[in-house]
């Protein structure tokens, strides 16, 4: 016996002609965005109170960011500043090298002079306006060189020279001073961040020693065998000359 063949249209005449068949059709349109089971206020705009959450959530993200990027900007400019120590390190070396070991002397502008025209840039001439006594003056020639901490016009006071860094008196303090004669190297600091003048020297009390810590309270040095390391400013360094740190003993 053979049965009639039927088929699902047929027995379903809901389906019209040329109409895609079958249950996909039906799903497909029952959650379509725009059917008439969505009602007609629904959109797809944010509310107010959704906007609001979205601002207090940037404004939380921003308040955690932006002490991280201050922290990560310090942390930046104490990297320039340790290289430009580094380089001022290499270029010591040179000079002593070329000079029967004696170092650069500390004072008027001998050092800094020297190893500009000498070292760095033999073309150029050193500015006329860099003295020793000059108050609140960095000349637009040095800005972004070794000689310029990125951080010194944010600290220094405003009655003192600008002078990112300076030489230890009692290493170079006269023209016979020798490098390789600086005793225990690794601890005696050779150049230093400081305020006024070209030199750093101990002083009567903390705050009149040339030394100032500018990255929190650290002073980074240069120390006699090379080496670049921040120091914190205490007594014990900032007060009186006989300490390994001066290279006196």
């Amino acid at each position: 016996m053979q049965f009639p063949q039927t088929t699902f249209a047929s027995k379903n005449r809901c389906f019209k002609s040329g109409e895609p068949q079958g249950y996909g059709k039906i799903f497909r349109s029952a959650i379509h965005p725009r059917s008439s089971l969505y009602p007609k206020s629904w959109s797809s705009s944010f509310t107010l109170v959704e906007l609001l959450v979205v601002v207090v959530i940037l404004g939380l993200l921003a308040g955690l960011l932006v002490p991280a990027l201050g922290k990560a900007r310090e942390a930046s400019q104490n990297g320039v500043c340790l290289a430009n120590l580094k380089q001022w390190g290499y270029l010591i070396e040179a000079y002593s090298r070329d000079n029967n070991g004696t170092l650069p002397y500390f004072d008027s502008r001998a050092w800094y002079l020297a190893l500009w025209k000498d070292y760095l840039y033999p073309n150029r001439s050193f500015p006329t306006n860099y003295q020793a006594s000059a108050v609140g003056i960095f000349p637009k020639e040095m800005e972004g060189t070794i000689y310029e901490c990125p951080r010194m016009k944010k600290t220094d006071p405003p009655d003192k020279c600008y002078r990112s860094y300076g030489m230890n008196m009692r290493a170079g303090n006269t023209n016979t001073g020798k490098l390789l004669s600086v005793p225990k190297p690794s601890l005696a600091a050779l150049m230093g961040e400081a305020w006024g003048g070209s030199a750093i020297s101990a002083g009567s009390s903390i705050n009149s020693s040339p030394l100032i810590a500018r990255h929190g309270s650290n002073c980074n040095i240069l120390y006699a065998d090379g080496h670049v390391a921040p120091v914190v400013l205490t007594k014990a360094i900032t007060i009186g000359w006989t300490n390994a740190f001066w290279g006196t003993n």
